[in-house]
């Protein structure tokens, strides 16, 4: 259940799509909504000009504080006519600041844009909470359109992509997936990327897995697919192929070798993908819910 969305905004056109997803998602389940900023960030678009800006030129940091909770305090007045509706000023690191929120508040969903790759002069905000988010974390790119996902009535179910590795963390990301699914119009499309050597008994047993995973009461609102290749690629290639609205995965532990093995998967589907993704944690993994082999 969703009872609280937290929604970080920079002021930028991409936070405000972010918040109009997330605004949605209140309406639907009826949930509250905390707007967060930190005064101690930048937009990116000033990142690269700020050495130019004299002492005398800068906002002073009283000034910055009250135009921001101005900003902070319109945007609620405005949705709070909706649904419950709040802001929270914060200062320091981006994400220190942004997980004490979300857990002081005991946020079940995060949604944010993301403002591209981490480089040189990016650190990727998104990124880094995919790995060390208390809770699920829905993103949108530039180049999503989040106004797709989802319109107010929808003559046809709504297609949303769900890549499972078959690990213990797959029944998380399947128990959420089903949850969306008793309240929105749905189709799910279960996927499982094997390698390229893959054997066809493997593939067979696989499926088998995978089938494994559907309550025999959703089997009309759910397919499943096997592909193999690159996984992110093969994920990618599977989200247009079904012109997937959403894409709802799993991602696993902030160890080395995790982010060897996964850590690049989850940035590439952050940022090529031609919809919202939404991250599952790796504290929702269940270990204890072993997939049948």
């Amino acid at each position: 259940m969703i009872h609280t969305v937290l929604c970080p905004t920079d002021f930028t056109p991409l936070s405000d799509r972010a918040m109009s997803l997330a605004s949605r998602i209140c309406r639907w389940y009826g949930a509250r909504l905390v707007l967060e900023h930190n005064l101690d960030a930048l937009p990116p678009e000033f990142l690269s000009v700020e050495w130019m800006w004299s002492e005398e030129q800068k906002p002073s940091d009283t000034a910055r504080e009250q135009a921001a909770e101005q900003r902070l305090l319109s945007d609620v007045e405005r949705l709070a006519k909706d649904f419950p509706c709040e802001a929270r000023l914060t200062r320091g690191p981006l994400e220190l600041g942004l997980v004490a929120v979300a857990r002081a508040l005991s946020v079940d969903l995060v949604v944010m844009g993301s403002h591209g790759w981490s480089d040189a002069r990016h650190h990727s905000l998104t990124e880094r909470l995919v790995d060390s988010a208390p809770c699920p974390l829905l993103t949108l790119s530039h180049e999503t359109q989040a106004e797709r996902f989802l319109s107010a009535t929808e003559a046809e179910p709504i297609p949303v992509l769900v890549p499972l590795d078959l690990s213990a963390h797959s029944r998380a990301t399947v128990a959420d997936a089903l949850e969306l699914l008793e309240r929105l119009p749905l189709r799910l499309h279960f996927l499982h990327v094997e390698s390229p050597r893959f054997e066809t008994g493997a593939a067979v047993a696989d499926f088998g897995r995978l089938e494994g995973l559907v309550p025999p009461g959703r089997r009309g609102q759910v397919a499943l697919h096997i592909r193999s290749g690159k996984v992110a690629d093969q994920i990618l290639a599977a989200a247009r192929d079904l012109h997937a609205r959403l894409i709802l995965m799993g991602t696993h532990g902030k160890g080395a070798l995790a982010r060897l093995l996964t850590g690049a998967t989850a940035r590439e589907i952050l940022h090529r993908a031609p919809c919202p993704v939404w991250f599952e944690p790796p504290s929702r993994a269940r270990a204890s819910w072993p997939l049948a082999g």
